[in-house]
């Protein structure tokens, strides 16, 4: 059976995805999935109120135990996260305690508990993975996206043209309106090309 958790609405987008990897690597074992359980809850023990109680995770283990069933999640800290008593670091992820630990445990009633992420792993790990894994997801690697038709070599195109406006004695401004390109790369398209002709001699060209 497999288990997700989220703590706040704003991050319920995520869940689809996140199960839809957790069942392919499940299954990828040959383990079959039998059922799928998931809620919006915080992951912090002292949370466990009436109002936070996990309801998903008491009938999956229900579930399993009846089925007799394992109950897997990506990474320890979907079944828990560790307490902090100074709210300033609760955002600190640390591994669970031993008494943590054991305090799941008995919550689990005897159903055993898997992870595709070893229970050890570093809080910081376990982040890069789930980050990896929401991109992989949502097909989004980060970084910039690639332009469809790009600015640079757009503006290398129009370059030759503009430095031969100039030679003729058109000023940056007007080119730059003309191609659309900023005064400022204008005139460093024609830093070191040879001195444009004097007015003078443009107007004796047109006599």
């Amino acid at each position: 059976m497999l288990y997700g958790r989220v703590s706040a609405q704003s991050q319920k987008d995520n869940q689809p995805d996140d199960l839809a990897i957790l069942k392919m690597e499940v299954e990828k074992r040959d383990v079959p999935v039998i059922a799928v359980f998931w809620e919006i809850v915080p992951g912090w023990e002292e949370m466990y109120s009436d109002k936070w109680s996990r309801l998903e995770f008491e009938r999956a283990i229900l579930k399993a135990k009846a089925a007799g069933a394992v109950i897997a999640a990506a990474s320890v800290d979907r079944f828990r996260r560790s307490w902090d008593p100074d709210w300033k670091k609760r955002k600190r992820q640390r591994r669970l305690s031993v008494f943590e630990i054991e305090s799941l445990m008995t919550e689990a009633d005897g159903v055993p508990l898997a992870t595709l992420i070893h229970p050890d792993t570093a809080p910081n790990e376990v982040r890069s993975y789930q980050t990896k894994r929401g991109q992989a997801g949502k097909g989004n690697y980060g970084g910039r996206p690639a332009e469809r038709f790009p600015k640079k070599a757009i503006r290398l195109e129009k370059k030759p043209e503009a430095i031969a406006l100039w030679k003729q004695g058109f000023s940056y401004r007007r080119i730059g309106r003309l191609w659309n390109v900023t005064r400022s790369t204008i005139r460093d398209w024609t830093k070191n090309v040879h001195q444009k002709p004097h007015t003078s001699a443009l107007l004796a060209n047109h006599d």
